[in-house]
């Protein structure tokens, strides 16, 4: 079968064409984000950025390299007898890489009559997903390739579980990849001590083929227990996170790798609190070990904070302050660590941490270990303009 590049030419007939589609209820609804900007180092060149090796995440503020866009539609196509059909798509894609198809999926919200509320969907599609902003860390996130799933069934009061068959392909080498089929399945909505709780237990199960069952390719299932408790804190929140996963869920945010034995403890405290009237501060820890199946293990640490402070309705200033350490066992890998700091003068739609779109100016420097900079030197410093903008 031939395969065809999403261009841009390509996604605008394919945009136009969704928008033209009747639809029974209401239009669809344009959305999406988009990050563009121009930088260069000091030490000559395009920008750098500055990430740990080895590090599941790098402090994102001043420190983004590429341009990202994505872009799609949703809404209702049909709504009769309390009952309603939605469509869900997007595109993503960077400068180098082709734009893609992330998000294509349909959503029925109360066609299950033994469960009245809860939505049925099939599809592909960003399934749920928690993360870090300040550093765009998508530590609970079982999106794969395609799936199917029930999520809200009511379990009284404000509790609701979420059913989903999601899948994934693993590589091998070059040649070989594996299936694997992730069932996921969460209660939100816990209340405990003036917070909620949201717990989960996600199975990776690998499917080989017999030529890869001849072959002895790894095939190991995995679990991944997460729970995040949330609670409201000086008009943000402080959400703390303990995620366990063994073999295939070792490392991992949610689907399975056959190729991975061993164990994993994540630990994860985030949030967002009021400084004064006019600013605000995200922040950011993380504790994460991962063992291998002869108990040498890899810990990954990781402290930030991104204070902002508005001068008007438009005007802000932020400094975010990052610092990664990754240590191995012996023989597993090469200890290093990483300290970026970024000043960003910046002109948002409103005096608020997120109001987008947001224009900044910045200023990164980073120090630490040599393998954790890419001109190969223990310090590096980019400077320039960025844009920011979801919809």
């Amino acid at each position: 079968m031939k395969r065809v590049t999403m261009t841009p030419k390509i996604l605008a007939c394919a945009i136009a064409g969704i928008a033209a589609m009747p639809v029974s209820a209401s239009d669809l609804d344009f959305y999406g984000y988009f990050r563009a900007g121009v930088g260069t180092a000091t030490e000559g060149g395009e920008q750098a950025c500055y990430k740990a090796d080895g590090a599941g995440s790098k402090y994102r503020l001043g420190n983004e390299c590429d341009n990202y866009y994505e872009a799609g539609f949703k809404g209702t196509l049909y709504e009769a007898n309390g009952r309603t059909f939605r469509l869900n798509t997007m595109m993503a894609g960077t400068d180098s890489d082709a734009l893609n198809p992330v998000q294509i999926a349909v959503l029925g919200d109360n066609v299950i009559d033994a469960l009245p509320g809860a939505t049925l969907w099939a599809g592909k599609r960003y399934y749920q997903r928690h993360d870090v902003h300040m550093s765009d860390y998508f530590y609970w996130n079982a999106s794969g390739n395609v799936g199917a799933g029930v999520e809200n069934i009511d379990l009284g009061g404000d509790k609701k579980l979420s059913v989903a068959w999601i899948e994934n392909q693993d590589d091998v080498d070059d040649d070989t990849s594996v299936h694997n089929n992730n069932i996921d399945l969460r209660v939100a909505g816990i209340a405990i001590a003036g917070g909620t709780l949201e717990a989960g237990v996600a199975f990776g199960l690998p499917n080989l083929t017999e030529e890869q069952e001849d072959a002895d390719v790894a095939d190991n299932s995995g679990t991944l227990v997460s729970l995040e408790y949330a609670l409201g804190v000086s008009s943000g929140y402080n959400k703390v996170v303990v995620q366990y996963g063994t073999d295939g869920m070792a490392g991992s945010t949610g689907v399975n790798n056959s190729q991975m034995e061993g164990s994993m403890l994540r630990l994860i405290n985030h949030g967002l609190f009021d400084i004064t009237d006019t600013s605000e501060a995200q922040y950011n820890l993380v504790h994460e070990t991962v063992e291998d199946a002869d108990g040498n293990a890899k810990t990954w640490l990781s402290a930030g904070i991104r204070p902002v402070f508005h001068w008007n309705d438009t005007a802000s200033t932020a400094i975010e302050i990052g610092y990664d350490s990754v240590s191995y066992d012996e023989g597993m890998g090469t200890d290093n660590n990483l300290t970026k700091v970024t000043v960003a003068q910046q002109w948002a739609a409103g005096d608020d941490y997120w109001s987008r779109p947001l224009i900044r100016a910045f200023v990164t420097h980073a120090s630490g270990s040599k393998v954790a900079i890419p001109t190969g030197d223990n310090t590096g410093t980019s400077f320039g303009v960025q844009a920011e903008v979801w919809w």
